[in-house]
Parts: structure tokens; C-alpha cells; sequence
């Protein structure tokens, strides 16, 4: 006789928890809204200004704190890339203070830890910006082809590029005679000294940590002035090939640009950036912004060949020159006896000076 009621108390019991659930719900449904809200524009805004994450840091984040919905981080955009958002924004954007190489060789590494990937490397007395100093041994540094890494604190020093006319090295590695006679020191390709004066035959530089060498006239090219092996009026193209010969044999190394170790982008790259061209760092970013060559015929000495994940530099006479993971150097060799050169090329681009 009493199930009737009971089965009506259920029913209201339900319903009554059903509303409750929904009224609860609601806050939840309206918070989830305005994150995904803010999400979607600050995504759209990092993919406007900085498409290329290997050119800057974005390492912004949504979250509630305290019943407020806060976006937070930093990145090395400026202020007004973030857009207005219906939430309290507290965005760091990193200041960049500039810094040069001083060790032979600069590693950048993807995270702050000598295990983590070799992404590049910078020679000495490259000129770059330290983007974070945090305390321990790394530094969060931008180098001037944009790249954002992690570098070792000691090998760097905070200032200015010192003004006045500059030199870059060319042999892969150069044992450079020190003025106080004390010996040689090795300087990687592409290394970059200051020019205190000239000499017969050469020049007296100096390192940023200040160490004084002789460098031979055949060795080196000069900036800004005009480089000293196009006295002749050599293409451009020809004097690249005429460096990246030196650099034959030297060991294939995955983000490396030096002559201790290069990557087929991280040659190309080196060696136009002696020459005062200035390239990005991958391939891929490579073949983006070259003009193109449209046909293998109109290829002229030190056009860039582009395939999936890799570049060469051609040569002349049917030949290229590259770093080639595969033969564990870098290596002259000629396309008819490679068919995948030829076969799984697809662009082709010529560097020049800027205007």
C-alpha cells in the first residue's frame, strides 16, 4: 500500500539531484568555455607572429588560480602580439642582452643539459643575444639566425660587439701563431676576430677574451670590406665552393657548424654567413626564402640543391658538395653517380648578397 509513495518520493529525489547536477554543471560548462575561449586566441596569435617556433619562445599557459582564470609564461614576442583576453595576463617578454662566443666553439643544445640535442653551433666570437640568465651553467640564448637554445654560460660574454672591422677564418680548422709566441690557437671556421692591424701578408686580430694572433692574408676574408678572395671579381657562388673545399672531409655531425663536425644545412649555412649572406639554419627554412633556379641547366656554382631533410651545394661539373650523414662527412661526389640527387630533388635555389 505505501509503494506509490515511496515511488514518488524516488522520482522527486531524482529530479531534485538532476538539478542540482545541472545548476553545478553550468559554472563548469562556462569555465571550460572561456578557457578554450583564450586557448584558441592566443594560438592564433603565436601561429600569426611567430609560425616557426625554432625562431622564438612561446611558453604561455592557461590555467585558474584562485577562481580566476590567469594566462601566464613568457615568450620573446613583443607585449602587443598578445591579444586582449578575458582574463588576467601576466606574459614575460624575455629581453634580449647581447653577448659573443668566446670558446672555440658554441653548442647549442635543445634543453639545459649536456645530454640533450645538439640543435647547432655558433664559432667563436659570434655575435648573439642571451635571452635568460637563470642561475647554474646555461643560458637561454637567440642566435642571429633566430634559433632559441641552450648554451653554456662560460662560453659566453655579455656585451657589445666591439666596433671596427672584423675578420671570419676559412680552413676548417686554422692553428693560429699567438702574438705573445706562446704557441698556436685552433680557430674553427668561420671563427670571428676583431682586425687590430695589418701586417705583411696578413693581419694582427684579437679574440673577445682578447688573445692576439697572426692571421695569414690566404685564410681569411675581411668584413665589411669586400671579401679579399673576390679581388677578381670571382660569382659569388664560385667563392663558395672555393671555401666548402676546404671543408672536405670534415666529420658529418647532426647540428653541427664548425670545422670539428657539420650538418649538410649547417655547411651551406656557414659558408654563405662568411660571405656575408645570411641564411636560416635548416634546410627547409633555406629553400623558403631563396630565389629559385627552375631548371638543372640553369644551375651555377653554389646553388642550393633541396630534397626531404637535406641540402647540397652544387658545385659545378655536374657535381655537389655536402655533408652526407650516409658517407659520414662532407663529400665532393657527382650526381650521375648518386641517382637520388637528381631523383628526390625538389627545389633548387640561388643565394646572393643582399642589396
Amino acid at each position: 500500500m505505501h509503494a506509490p509513495a515511496f515511488n514518488s518520493l524516488s522520482l522527486d529525489l531524482k529530479e531534485r539531484l538532476a538539478a542540482m547536477l545541472a545548476k553545478a554543471r553550468r559554472p563548469s560548462l562556462a569555465r571550460k568555455s572561456r578557457e578554450a575561449a583564450t586557448m584558441q586566441a592566443l594560438d592564433a596569435a603565436r601561429y600569426r607572429y611567430l609560425p616557426d617556433g625554432r625562431l622564438g619562445k612561446w611558453d604561455v599557459q592557461v590555467l585558474w588560480r584562485d577562481g580566476s582564470l590567469r594566462v601566464e609564461g613568457e615568450t620573446t614576442l613583443p607585449r602587443a602580439c598578445i591579444p586582449e583576453l578575458d582574463a588576467e595576463t601576466a606574459v614575460t617578454t624575455l629581453r634580449p642582452e647581447p653577448a659573443r662566443v668566446t670558446a672555440p666553439v658554441l653548442n647549442l643544445r635543445r634543453e639545459p643539459r649536456h645530454a640533450a640535442e645538439l640543435v647547432s653551433q655558433a664559432p667563436l666570437g659570434t655575435p648573439l643575444h642571451v635571452l635568460k640568465r637563470p642561475a647554474g651553467e646555461w643560458w637561454l640564448v637567440q642566435t642571429p639566425d633566430g634559433y632559441v637554445a641552450w648554451a653554456r654560460s662560460d662560453n659566453l660574454a655579455i656585451g657589445k660587439e666591439p666596433d671596427g672591422t672584423s675578420l671570419r677564418t676559412l680552413p676548417a680548422v686554422l692553428a693560429a701563431p699567438r702574438i705573445d709566441t706562446t704557441g698556436t690557437l685552433p680557430l674553427a671556421a668561420g671563427s670571428q676576430l676583431r682586425l687590430r692591424e695589418r701586417i705583411p701578408n696578413g693581419w694582427l686580430a684579437e679574440t673577445p677574451a682578447g688573445i692576439g694572433v697572426v692571421i695569414a692574408e690566404n685564410v681569411a676574408i675581411v668584413r665589411p670590406s669586400p671579401p679579399s678572395l673576390c679581388r677578381e671579381q670571382q660569382p659569388l657562388g664560385a667563392v663558395a665552393v672555393s671555401i666548402a673545399h676546404q671543408w672536405l672531409g670534415v666529420p658529418y655531425l647532426w647540428g653541427g657548424k664548425s670545422g670539428w663536425g657539420l650538418d649538410c644545412s649547417g655547411l651551406t649555412q656557414l659558408v654563405y654567413e662568411i660571405l656575408g649572406v645570411s641564411l636560416p639554419r635548416d634546410a627547409d627554412q633555406q629553400a623558403k626564402v631563396l630565389p629559385a633556379v627552375a631548371h638543372w641547366d640553369d644551375l651555377a656554382a653554389g646553388d642550393l640543391l633541396f630534397y626531404p631533410g637535406h641540402v647540397a651545394l652544387w658545385a659545378g661539373n655536374g657535381d655537389v658538395i655536402h655533408a652526407a650523414s650516409a658517407r659520414g662527412a662532407v663529400v665532393r661526389e657527382p650526381v650521375s653517380e648518386t641517382p637520388w640527387l637528381r631523383e628526390r630533388c625538389i627545389g633548387m635555389g640561388r643565394p646572393v648578397h643582399p642589396l
